[in-house]
């Protein structure tokens, strides 16, 4: 049906919460343009990251990467993104 122009975008949507993750955030980070697609990756591999994605940067918001972390604090999720920056820093 997608190819025959019947239905043009399908999505899905889940209950975090229902899954355990009683704490969402969505981090979001300024990147070269020449390492978006590395960084996207790497990020997009975390194990809390359900999506990562990139963004067009506007005036006073710089930030071209975006990626949604589910965990089931949100000390966990500071400590992931903490690894994260650290280990690309």
């Amino acid at each position: 049906m997608v190819h025959s122009g019947v239905i043009n975008r399908l999505g899905a949507m889940v209950n975090h919460n229902k899954l355990g993750f009683t704490a969402n955030a969505m981090f979001a980070c300024r990147a070269p343009k020449s390492r978006v697609i590395e960084i996207g990756q790497k990020l997009a591999a975390v194990k809390i990251v359900s999506h990562c994605y990139e963004r067009k940067t506007f005036k006073g918001w710089p930030y071209n990467i975006f990626a949604m972390m589910h965990g089931s604090s949100m000390a966990d999720i500071r400590k992931t993104v903490e690894r994260f920056v650290k280990k690309r820093g």
